[in-house]
């Protein structure tokens, strides 16, 4: 297992799990008008046969490449990044 660090959502990019498994820890922004505060979040991201699944927990996003989940995540805007992942 690799444990990183990572200093920008845009490093994600770096780091495709060649078996299609990477667990992210991050805190995110939530804004809903005087509510204003960063959140943990841990995100799965499992590549399937059709593409790549993100576990949103409570939901799922599908993702045709690994450059989309990557996309996605940076809109996430998050901060302490941790990435654990084999490869």
């Amino acid at each position: 297992m690799i444990h990183q660090h990572l200093l920008r959502a845009e490093a994600l990019d770096a780091w495709e799990p060649i078996d299609g498994l990477a667990i992210v820890t991050c805190k995110v922004r939530v804004r809903s008008g005087a509510y204003d505060a960063w959140e943990p979040r841990v995100y799965e991201f499992l590549r399937t046969q059709d593409g790549w699944t993100i576990d949103t927990n409570p939901g799922y996003l599908r993702c045709e490449s690994w450059q989309q989940i990557v996309g996605w995540f940076c809109y996430m805007q998050p901060v302490e990044i941790d990435l654990i992942t084999t490869a």
